[in-house]
């Protein structure tokens, strides 16, 4: 909650009177291509930070085309305006050609009386996330105007103080951001290890032969004892990974033993237009289960080493993205398809030593998003704190 009475030289203004220009994205779709400069969609800046591993790209005249009226640059921040994940700013970063997808809006502050990395925060705070709630647009795809964007209000320390305030917010993100980059490094190397094992010599198998469940996950209901359950859904799967964000839920309730999560197990997205087919090899320690639109896919010890099993279904998700029937709106993944997908993995002489690098890279990989974990609590904490003035930080003599 903001305070009655503002700090000293701290004032209330519109985001376009603090800005050089607010600039819609061209409302068409692009062509997408495998180089050239990358091209922003909602889905890659969920995070608060504009994911190039995970961001699509086009060709140099499709860019050219797209920033016909402003081309972003440092400094500038890209908002997502419409869709799942709406009202979330990130930072162009630099050195970076990136054009706007649909659905997304750049903002242009004016440097001299507002800080770009403060407007960041400010934008994806609680407390602005709380206004725009009320201001969505729109029944079937949630959605800001852009008359709503520019006279969104921001609360505006001195200069200095907003330094400060990003500088402080700043160097845990740099941490975090660290972090991502150690888990991906880790997943990228055991994804290399994997392929080399299988290029030493391989063997076929169907995914149903190397597990042992495939099972759809489904409303908590049973077990003997009722306990706090995290929910996992198909927006918590992203890159590989399980994000424990916004997108699950908690509750208290009686779940099948067998739909609790097992370290290794996979999980797939088996509902849905565009994110059908993806995988997540689930690695963390807290009970959770899966809701209806995610089958669980347990790999047999007994057939193969879990790891093994859980990358061998992680390199076949290309094919799995293609095995969805149904109408346009209605793609669903059916089980005995995944079960009778082929999929390659090592001869079994290489399994063993190749399941304990991979182990010991996931292990890697945990530690680092564990960290990130904490350290995203407590820029959270903070966060609400320094940018409505009831924590104050020292002002520095230094521009940003």
């Amino acid at each position: 909650m903001l305070r009655n009475s503002l700090p000293t030289g701290w004032r209330w203004a519109r985001l376009d009177d603090l800005c050089d220009g607010v600039y819609d994205c061209p409302h068409s779709t692009p062509k997408l291509t495998n180089t050239g400069p990358y091209v922003v969609r909602t889905q890659d800046i969920v995070s608060g930070v504009f994911r190039t591993d995970r961001a699509a790209r086009v060709s140099d005249e499709t860019y050219l085309e797209r920033t016909r009226r402003v081309t972003p640059t440092r400094g500038d921040l890209l908002y997502s305006r419409e869709g799942t994940y709406f009202g979330i700013a990130a930072e162009v970063p630099q050195s970076t050609r990136v054009c706007l997808g649909q659905r997304m809006v750049l903002i242009r502050p004016n440097s001299e009386t507002l800080d770009f990395r403060f407007l960041r925060h400010w934008l994806n705070s609680p407390l602005m996330a709380r206004h725009i709630s009320g201001f969505r647009d729109g029944s079937v795809a949630e959605r800001l105007n852009l008359p709503t964007i520019r006279s969104l209000p921001v609360l505006v320390p001195p200069i200095l103080e907003q330094h400060a305030i990003a500088e402080a917010l700043g160097t845990l993100d740099d941490k975090i951001a660290v972090n991502e980059r150690i888990a991906a490094t880790s997943r990228a190397l055991g994804i290399a290890q994997f392929d080399a094992a299988c290029a030493a010599g391989s063997r076929n198998v169907t995914i149903g032969s190397i597990s042992s469940m495939l099972l759809r996950g489904g409303a908590p209901s049973y077990t003997e004892d009722p306990a706090q359950t995290t929910v996992i859904n198909q927006k918590c799967i992203r890159g590989g990974r399980v994000d424990l964000g916004p997108a699950r839920k908690t509750v208290t309730a009686k779940v099948r033993l067998d739909r609790i999560l097992q370290k290794g197990d996979m999980l797939v997205n088996s509902t849905g237009v565009g994110t059908l087919g993806r995988v997540a090899v689930w690695t963390h320690d807290i009970t959770a289960t899966c809701d209806s639109h995610v089958t669980i896919v347990r790999p047999n010890p007994a057939a193969i080493p879990v790891m093994v099993g859980a990358y061998a279904i992680l390199a076949a998700q290309p094919e799995i993205e293609l095995l969805g029937e149904g109408s346009t709106g209605q793609t669903e993944l059916g089980r005995t398809k995944l079960e009778q997908l082929p999929v390659q993995v090592p001869v079994i002489e290489a399994c063993e030593a190749l399941a304990s690098q991979l182990y010991r890279l996931e292990e890697r990989s945990k530690a680092a998003l564990d960290e990130n974990q904490t350290l995203t609590e407590l820029r959270d904490t903070l966060l609400p704190q320094l940018i409505s003035g009831e924590l104050r930080v020292e002002e520095k003599n230094s521009s940003a």
